[in-house]
């Protein structure tokens, strides 16, 4: 199995770990250091066996995200096993984007609008229930990009700030579960693997832990799981992990859904092998 990974993170170093203590023969590639040739893909000048399994983690800076995403299409277009797929991966880069696919298939997700004009905030907000609301980059990461919205006037202001800064971005209701944290389900294979719950810190309404966010050991309701495993399967992907709001009595809501999952919290939380989970799914697959 080929494992492309831009750095050596905790994904990368305890799948190396599984591997090694099951006898999986395993290969960690820099997908920034290899040249693409008509015949195939070299490292250090000699062709790599891409005929078993080619898995590529994701990165947030857009020039290794172009050249992972060259590497991986021009690997499946000769037929070789990827995951998860250069279309999968396009679609949940783009918070955007994958809104559309998700409910194009059904998934109920708080509702949004595109910016638009700045004089139509005022019946953005009426659109969207009033405030608060959230504002949304396309291509946020890890909590960076929303922005919690308590009135017109910083709604206003968060308008002229992605204007200046030219970043596609969108507005959505804000909604708040029964419970103050959000379900984070990690798939494999299009089935729930693990489950967390992930609160956000009391100075901060986001959940991820880079914000200051806790993580604690939690079991994700029937219906969060299937809106989960249908949202994977919709956005064309392996493994991922899509974070969810679980409200009384009402259907899940799904926030995002992340295609290069960090599965250092979720492993300590919910007390599950995810690397040798993940690692038994591309060898069987």
């Amino acid at each position: 199995m080929n494992l492309f990974s831009v750095n050596e993170n905790y994904f990368v170093k305890r799948t190396k770990e599984e591997a090694k203590a099951n006898n999986i023969p395993l290969t960690v590639i820099n997908p920034m250091e290899v040249a693409i040739f008509p015949e195939g893909i070299k490292l250090d000048g000699k062709y790599i066996d891409a005929s078993k399994t080619n898995y590529f983690r994701g990165s947030v800076e857009p020039f290794k995200r172009e050249k992972i995403t060259a590497v991986k299409t021009f690997l499946e277009k000769r037929g070789h096993k990827i995951i998860n797929s250069a279309k999968g991966c396009e679609t949940a880069s783009n918070k955007w984007k994958t809104r559309q696919v998700l409910e194009a298939s059904g998934i109920s997700m708080p509702k949004a609008c595109l910016a638009g004009n700045k004089e139509d905030l005022s019946a953005i907000s009426e659109t969207l229930k009033g405030f608060p609301l959230v504002a949304k980059s396309f291509y946020g990461c890890r909590g960076s990009g929303v922005i919690f919205i308590p009135d017109i006037t910083v709604m206003k202001c968060v308008f002229d700030f992605y204007a200046a800064l030219k970043t596609p971005f969108y507005f959505e209701e804000y909604i708040k579960g029964e419970k103050n944290f959000t379900t984070r389900i990690i798939c494999i294979g299009g089935k729930a693997a693990a489950t967390l719950a992930m609160e956000p810190d009391k100075d901060d309404f986001r959940s991820n832990s880079l914000k200051g966010g806790k993580n604690f050991k939690y079991e994700a309701g029937t219906e969060a799981i299937r809106a989960a495993e249908i949202s994977v399967k919709a956005c064309e992907l392996d493994f991922a992990s899509v974070d969810i709001i679980e409200i009384f009595n009402q259907t899940p809501k799904v926030l995002e859904v992340n295609s290069s999952p960090g599965i250092e919290l979720a492993e300590q939380s919910s007390n599950k092998n995810i690397a040798a989970i993940f690692l038994n799914y591309c060898l069987t697959e």
